[in-house]
């Protein structure tokens, strides 16, 4: 996987190769990733051609003879030094005020296996066998500071990850700046930056934007990776498609603030830089001490965005989510919240689970207002976690019993970083808040943000939960967060409050190893890899609208496996001719993903009950496909009024078709399908189809004369 030969590194997976040189045994150069090289030449040239007589400008010359400027030099990792310009890996100030450093090569070692992240969430192996680790280590010989850069090499996941470790080996406390986690240079001319924006109730826009001459950035500053970008970044061919086109794949498992920045120039060179967010960043590491950046995931395809989002989404399936739920089918829910909000009791939730069992449910899920003493409208007393006796006599012990014997697994929403100045938990620790000292706290929703950071905070948290899981029967935890951080000190606060929630989910997860976890945060704002380590599914979006949906669906899933979003058919008017087709295209496209429902079940006709039974019984027999099975994109729901996503596995493929507008003339589509054994059989509706006639001439859909239409097809594969 990994090997050193004539000062080069060169990582390789089962189609990949990475290669990187010591220049003048100082330099760690980056030269070359793509597809696997099959000879073992050295690929030194590409620096020693690298001649950049450019008189009048004033560079570090490293190389007289050849004319070599460090500027120009495609690095691995830069600080700030030498007349290097390009926004740095590593930027400190230390005890004499300067901020210069010149990190150079001095050793490496290579080992099996995946070392864990302290306190990080991170991609991880079952066994050694699984990959292979470089850790190189350059160091700044004025100050002690050393840089720990690792390499794991995932081959039969054509993947590499990348992070690093920084350690203060001098006397002197050095307060970091800047500590990225990868840095990669190179030649890029013909490429746009592909990324995911978005905000509340629109996320994960798919956006590309051509990479001229303009250094673009990525990020968030919120204290969490937002609804507003996602913490990822793609290099894409400008010529690249689904199926075609190179691309580069930099996915941050981070769930804070963080930035991506993308910097050409003048030469054809592409920085990206990837790590923690740099505003207002400011860590001290004093003698002894280290600190450890996120990890990226690195990912290239030949053969388009498709490949590179499968390629993440078997990784991240597998090696990213944890724990007995990781290989088992995501169960069937219902959460009425949309219907009654926080008026809910102990018996109108009780009668939904009722129909909710009888028409095929799995999870009942109560949400919020549940908690708490006070019973006012508006007034949610986060913090409070005990439930409201007015609302549940008893407890939730003996609600969780009422729901548990309707055959209904049962679940609970919290809300735990979050507090209320309302409640009696702020009333006695207002300290235990997040603030800036002498500065007003600024009030989201009429709550605080816990400041994660403290240890009393998270073990009131750890037991107050605790003692929910231990006295009801919950299967499912919905953990929400609906607020920012602000009025930090700075970043470090941020981070450190951060690396506080990891601590408390993973004691948590650890000790309730068969609750489902899912993440919600107003929606999909902290819907990233560093959550999914945590929890392995999360709420993709607030907005149910199924049109909203096709979009904010398609753009997550350029990252993340359709078994980690949940989306919900929600409470929509009857459509045409008494038949709710609203309702037909909303379960539709939740279906595509992890499928629920979120509306009054109570208040369906006969009609649309039987309507909705009929896609539950049909989502059980395609679940396993969906869930697991390889997706590929037909279509964009950002540039295209019909759109096609497909699922396939060893047993069958699945086809959901959507039509945004209407047809009136009955045109006809002919979609080719993908992934399937082109020698085999195909039945699907009583008829039989060759799997390479699907994939060559397509399967022909006719459109109708009634938009906002969804279909799914099921080819069961026969031999």
């Amino acid at each position: 996987m990994i090997t050193f030969n004539n000062n080069e590194f060169r990582l390789e997976t089962d189609n990949t190769s990475y290669v990187m040189g010591v220049y003048m045994n100082k330099y760690l150069t980056h030269l070359y990733w793509g597809k696997k090289l099959n000879t073992a030449a050295d690929t030194g040239y590409i620096i020693e051609t690298m001649v950049s007589d450019r008189p009048g400008l004033i560079h570090k010359e490293i190389d007289t003879e050849k004319k070599l400027y460090l500027s120009d030099v495609p690095l691995e990792f830069s600080t700030v030094m030498g007349g290097i310009y390009r926004v740095p890996t590593f930027h400190a100030l230390y005890a004499d005020k300067s901020s210069i450093s010149d990190f150079t090569y001095e050793s490496y070692k290579i080992f099996d296996g995946k070392k864990k992240l302290e306190g990080l969430p991170a991609v991880y192996t079952e066994n050694d066998s699984e990959a292979q680790t470089l850790e190189i280590c350059l160091k700044d010989e004025v100050s002690g500071m050393r840089a720990y850069l690792s390499y794991t090499v995932m081959p039969s996941y054509d993947v590499i990850t990348r992070s690093v470790r920084y350690e203060n080996g001098g006397k002197d406390t050095v307060k970091l700046l800047s500590a990225q986690s990868a840095t990669v240079d190179f030649y890029a001319p013909d490429f746009d930056l592909l990324h995911l924006q978005g905000d509340w109730e629109r996320e994960a826009g798919v956006e590309r934007t051509p990479l001229d001459h303009i250094t673009l950035t990525i990020d968030s500053k919120k204290g969490a990776s937002s609804a507003m970008q996602q913490p990822f970044a793609a290099l894409v061919n400008k010529n690249a498609t689904e199926e075609s086109g190179e691309v580069y794949g930099f996915s941050l498992v981070y769930s804070g603030s963080f930035c991506i920045q993308a910097e050409p120039t003048s030469t054809g060179l592409v920085r990206i830089n990837a790590g923690l967010q740099t505003f207002d960043f400011g860590w001290e590491l004093a003698e002894g001490e280290s600190f450890q950046t996120p990890e990226v995931v690195m990912v290239y395809s030949d053969a388009g965005i498709g490949k590179m989002s499968r390629t993440y989404h078997k990784v991240y399936r597998e090696r990213l989510c944890r724990g007995v739920h990781r290989d088992a089918e995501r169960p069937l829910v219902i959460n009425p919240w949309s219907a009654y909000g926080l008026n809910c009791s102990a018996d109108n939730m009780y009668n939904e689970a009722v129909k909710a069992a009888k028409m095929g449910f799995e999870m009942f899920v109560l949400d919020d207002g549940w908690f708490g003493e006070k019973v006012e409208p508006g007034v949610r007393p986060l913090g409070d976690w005990f439930a409201n006796e007015e609302k549940f006599p008893g407890g939730l012990a003996p609600f969780a019993e009422r729901i548990t014997s309707t055959g209904l697994k049962f679940g609970l929403w919290f809300e735990p970083e979050i507090i209320s100045p309302d409640s009696e938990l702020y009333k006695a620790h207002p300290d235990w808040c997040l603030s800036s000292p002498g500065r007003t706290s600024t009030q989201m929703h009429h709550q605080l943000h816990l400041d994660m950071s403290k240890p009393e905070v998270r073990e009131y948290l750890v037991n107050a939960i605790s003692k929910m899981l231990d006295t009801a029967k919950i299967s499912y935890i919905k953990w929400d967060y609906n607020r920012a951080m602000i009025e930090t000190e700075n970043q470090q606060k941020q981070h450190e409050s951060m690396l506080g929630t990891y601590e408390v989910l993973e004691t948590l997860t650890s000790k309730y190893p068969y609750v489902l976890f899912e993440g919600c945060s107003s929606g999909g704002g902290r819907f990233d890899p560093g959550m999914l380590y945590y929890m392995p599914q999360t709420w993709t979006s607030d907005n149910q609208y199924h049109l909203s949906r096709t979009r904010i669906q398609n753009g997550l899933s350029m990252v993340y496996p359709a078994i980690s979003m949940t989306a919900h058919s929600g409470e929509i008017p009857i459509g045409y001719d008494g038949y709710n087709n609203e309702l037909n295209t909303s379960s539709g496209v939740a279906m595509s993903v992890n499928f629920g429902f979120e509306m009054a079940l109570v208040k369906l006709s006969e009609d649309e009950t039987k309507q909705s039974v009929k896609d539950i019984e049909a989502y059980k027999k395609i679940r396993k496909t969906v869930q697991f099975g390889d997706m590929y994109r037909i279509g964009s729901p950002f540039t295209n009024n019909r759109i096609a996503i497909e699922y396939t596995d060893d047993e069958k493929a699945v086809l959901f078709v959507y039509q945004l507008e209407s047809m009136k003339n009955g045109e006809e589509w002919r979609i080719k399908l993908s992934g399937l054994d082109e020698n085999g059989t195909y039945e699907c509706d009583g008829k039989t189809y060759s799997g390479e006639l699907l994939m060559k001439l397509g399967m022909r859909i006719t459109l109708e004369k009634y938009p906002n239409y969804s279909r799914y097809f099921i080819f069961n594969k026969v031999k």
